[in-house]
């Protein structure tokens, strides 16, 4: 007979097995696949950071905005200052929710800690573990300065950005009037 622990552990690899293949689906651009095994994973270990990280970025990728967010505040609940998950918050918090202003606010925290996580020689690595997350720090405060108008204080963290190698998506620049508030 199983004991207790056995059966917790046995989940735990279950869990973690499912979270592996849901993130190998989402990196081959199979997010509607991801979505059912990461949903799995947390059935077994709702404690999971890392799978409900993960969920909200599937969520955002499927344009289901609102879950998104609650996947990431569960996220959030587990590592309060995750720079990566605050970062994700931000984007979800303009894209969806039209948040503008919310968005900035928890952009400006993502970049806080980001800043104290990451040392600058760490920022450039594009073969490090951070240098990812770091973009989408710098990607999401740039985009919510930007939008809200704060046009030098965007082109400063831009500035910034691209001293350590990161480099914006296409079609917006400071100078693009289509965007103008």
């Amino acid at each position: 007979m199983a004991s207790d622990f056995d059966v917790a552990a046995e989940d735990a690899q279950e869990a973690a097995e499912l979270a592996e293949q849901a993130r190998d689906a989402f990196g081959e651009d199979r997010a509607a696949a991801a979505l059912p095994l990461i949903d799995r994973s947390l059935e077994l270990d709702p404690t999971s950071f890392d799978a409900w990280s993960l969920k909200a970025k599937i969520l955002v990728h499927l344009e289901r905005g609102p879950e998104a967010l609650e996947a990431v505040d569960r996220a959030l609940a587990i590592v309060p200052n995750d720079y990566d998950a605050l970062a994700e918050k931000s984007g979800i918090l303009s894209m969806f929710a039209n948040d503008l202003e919310g968005g900035l606010n928890v952009a400006q925290q993502a970049y806080a800690a980001m800043t104290a996580a990451v040392a600058p020689a760490q920022r450039s690595d594009p073969d490090g573990p951070d240098f990812w997350a770091v973009e989408s720090v710098y990607d999401n405060l740039y985009y919510a300065l930007y939008r809200l108008g704060r046009r030098e204080e965007a082109a400063n963290i831009r500035a910034e950005a691209s001293s350590f190698g990161h480099e914006f998506a296409e079609g917006v620049d400071d100078d693009d009037p289509t965007l103008s508030m």
